[in-house]
């Protein structure tokens, strides 16, 4: 299940009206104003166009309220004036993804912030033989940074084919198109890094 509330949030530090956000993608006001309030659970085709047009991850969406997320991290210190956090072994947050067979799990803590205005976030991917990270080319609002743990991938980056295997390690820029296959034959594992902006404060709609 998504989170709501953060594709609100999101939505408003865009400075989207439920009419524009209708006009980028294409669904109406009132079906994106039932996903915001929970009551519609919206395919990964289209929460893919809702995420590309706001300039965010998809995988953000799938992320637990910060309330939920403090919940789940049960360690999270200060230490002289820094705040840091561990994710125990098996304690991250699992995140499912609909119509794709990725695992996903986030390995950071959410609420951890590399400086005042940006959230450093890491996941680790496993990805099934010939299996496809995304039913088509995607890119993100920030930087991605990709280190192959385990396996081999054919990586698609704009209009370039190349392959990493175990112990590579792949920087994509900010809104470049790209895709990954694992093209062995184990399952592929992936930690990947991004750095995203912090959502501003919610306010009216």
């Amino acid at each position: 299940m998504i989170n709501c509330s953060y594709l609100r949030k999101v939505r408003q530090s865009r400075h989207y009206t439920l009419n524009q956000l209708s006009k980028e993608t294409g669904y109406t006001a009132s079906f994106l104003s039932q996903i915001e309030r929970g009551l519609r659970e919206p395919s990964l085709t289209s929460l893919r166009k809702i995420s590309e047009c706001l300039g965010v991850s998809l995988v953000s969406f799938f992320i637990q309220p910060e309330e939920q997320a403090v919940k789940e991290l049960p360690e999270i210190y200060t230490v002289q004036g820094q705040d840091y956090g561990i994710v125990r072994r098996g304690e991250g947050l699992q995140l499912e993804l609909p119509d794709l067979s990725i695992r996903c799990q986030m390995v950071t803590p959410p609420l951890i912030a590399s400086d005042g205005q940006r959230l450093l976030r890491g996941f680790l991917y496993i990805l099934p033989p010939g299996e496809w990270c995304s039913e088509k080319m995607i890119s993100h609002s920030e930087d991605e940074c990709i280190y192959c743990l385990q396996g081999k991938l054919r990586v698609c980056v704009g209009q370039d084919e190349t392959f990493l295997d175990t112990g590579d390690c792949l920087y994509i820029n900010a809104m470049t198109l790209h895709n990954f296959q694992n093209c062995g034959t184990e399952d592929c594992v992936q930690l990947t890094f991004t750095v995203s902006e912090k959502i501003a404060p919610e306010h009216g709609q």
